[in-house]
C-alpha cells in the first residue's frame, strides 16, 4: 500500500471558552498506523477515533533508512499497517545528525 501522499501536520490546538487552549487537544496520544491512516480530515483539524489530534506517538519497526542532508525517510511498520515517515535534522550541528541517523539503524 502506498501511503506516501498521506500525511498530516501539527496544528495549532483548540481554542476552547475564551480562547483558552483545549488541553485535551495537547495531549500526546499513542495511536496505531491503522488508525491514523483511517483518520478523518476536517479543515484543518484531523479527528482519530472522534478526538481532535495533534501530537500522536507510534511505536514500530524502522526500516529502509535513508538519511538525506535535512531529513531522515524511513519506512514504520507497527503490526496494524506500514507508513512511510521522515524525521528532520538539525543542519546546523552535523555530529548531532549522525547521531540521530545512528540511532534509527
Amino acid at each position: 500500500m502506498d501511503t506516501s501522499s498521506q500525511g498530516a501536520s501539527q496544528n495549532t490546538p483548540n481554542k476552547g471558552r475564551g480562547g483558552r487552549v483545549n488541553r485535551d487537544a495537547q495531549t500526546l496520544m499513542p495511536v496505531t498506523i491503522h488508525q491514523v491512516l483511517n483518520r478523518t480530515d476536517n479543515d484543518d483539524l484531523i479527528r482519530i477515533d472522534g478526538h481532535d489530534v495533534t501530537n500522536v506517538q507510534i511505536i514500530g519497526i524502522i526500516s529502509n533508512v535513508m538519511p538525506h542532508s535535512t531529513n531522515v525517510h524511513f519506512h514504520l511498520d507497527d503490526g496494524t499497517g506500514t507508513m512511510d515517515a521522515r524525521m528532520f535534522l538539525h543542519s546546523d550541528d552535523l555530529d548531532a545528525a549522525e547521531a540521530e541517523i545512528a540511532k534509527l539503524r
